[in-house]
């Protein structure tokens, strides 16, 4: 098992454009690939004990699967050991259960995650001398044999030299990553396990060249086969989790909303000093359409969806936002304290501009000037007697009647 650069760009879930990193797990004998992840930066001993444990899981089958009868490719022998109710595994693969992995000195390898999942199941861990590349050449052989048929045909492609590299291939129209690991998986089935291998070449028929498929067929009969029982428990245990509340309209992780019917009980859910219940979310880091709970009411795990993933499927959906990405990456745009700052210029703006209009709105009061010892008390008119008006008015013998 090891791990090196991908030879290309791709697009990770973050939107970033980024080379990942690679690793395998491939059988010696058969030259078999039975295990892969891409991670963004360099993996942990958490990928690494994931990667094992979906090793011990025989392949499920994909929508391409297919294409093994249009391509005359047989099953593996193992296929007749799969009981009925499995006929969801892919048996055109094989299925290599590791009793030894040989690693490198590096920490991820020997963290304490990678010997615990190894010490459950049995596997052997060996290291390699130190500073010793030669210690696992067939694995760097093979690192270099993707990059030539198969990295080199992807958009990003950076070539393993600086003569062979593009100009700007982090700009060119690169893949999503899930759609990155699709083909991969894709290629290995059909094209890596099926192709001749110079690596297993007859010796005592030079001329006869095997495939991994066919090693495996033939080694199968001598070493024996065996179903390792490893369920949905033990396979969603060993993912990555991070700590998450539930909220009504599901699960917020990562920038991206996941829900299930399934979550009703577990939503809204507060401690005694009122503070949201923070539930452990499993998640697979190359796709992110689904992350696992478990359930509070009978222990099972809860297989939670992207809410958004079903509209990526909308016809130009995928264009259009390949096309805003772009934009987004020559247009201006303002960051959260940008935009306050602004929002405050623009309230302080108005405020001062209807000061102003308010101040010009008033009438001017017209100013007399008056002497200084007068200043203080106002004129007033004399005002006529009026008693006598009234008494006249109310003296009715003087009105004239007819």
């Amino acid at each position: 098992m090891d791990t090196t650069w991908f030879d290309a760009f791709v697009r990770m879930p973050d939107g970033q454009v980024l080379r990942p990193h690679l690793t395998t797990l491939m059988d010696k004998r058969t030259r078999s690939i039975i295990g892969f992840h891409f991670t963004n930066g360099a993996p942990t001993s958490d990928d690494h004990a994931w990667l094992i444990a979906r090793t011990l899981v025989p392949h499920a089958l994909r929508p391409w699967s297919a294409q093994y009868a249009e391509l005359e490719l047989p099953e593996m022998p193992w296929a007749r050991y799969v009981e009925s109710e499995d006929h969801a595994y892919d048996t055109f693969r094989p299925y290599i259960f590791p009793r030894r992995i040989l690693i490198d000195n590096g920490q991820d390898f020997r963290g304490i995650l990678v010997k615990a999942t190894c010490t459950r199941y049995g596997i052997h861990l060996t290291e390699t001398p130190p500073r010793t590349p030669t210690g696992k050449p067939h694995v760097e052989r093979h690192f270099a044999t993707i990059k030539t048929m198969f990295t080199r045909h992807l958009d990003g492609f950076v070539g393993g030299s600086v003569a062979e590299r593009g100009k700007e291939p982090e700009k060119e129209n690169v893949l999503e990553l899930r759609v990155v690991i699709e083909m991969f998986d894709r290629w290995v089935a059909l094209v890596w396990q099926n192709r001749e291998h110079e690596g297993l070449i007859d010796p005592l028929d030079p001329q006869t060249v095997h495939s991994p498929n066919t090693m495996y067929a033939a080694s199968i009969a001598l070493t024996g086969h065996f179903m390792m029982p490893l369920g949905e428990e033990d396979y969603i245990a060993l993912m990555p989790r991070e700590p998450r509340t539930i909220q009504t309209d599901g699960i917020s992780f990562r920038n991206r909303t996941y829900d299930s019917p399934h979550l009703g009980p577990m939503r809204l859910q507060k401690d005694k000093d009122g503070k949201g219940i923070e539930h452990y979310v499993h998640y697979d880091r190359n796709d992110p359409s689904q992350v696992w709970v478990r359930s509070t009411e009978d222990g099972h795990w809860i297989t939670c969806g992207w809410t958004d993933d079903a509209g990526l499927h909308r016809p130009n959906e995928r264009r259009l936002l390949h096309e805003a990405r772009n934009l987004a990456t020559s247009t201006k745009r303002f960051s959260n304290d940008e935009a306050h700052e602004l929002a405050l210029q623009f309230r302080a703006e108005a405020v001062t501009a209807q000061r102003r209009s308010q101040e010009a709105s008033k009438p001017k009061s017209k100013r007399t000037s008056k002497p200084r010892q007068n200043r203080g008390f106002i004129n007033v008119e004399p005002t006529p007697d009026r008693s006598r008006a009234i008494a006249d008015f109310m003296d009715v013998d003087e009105l004239p009647f007819a």
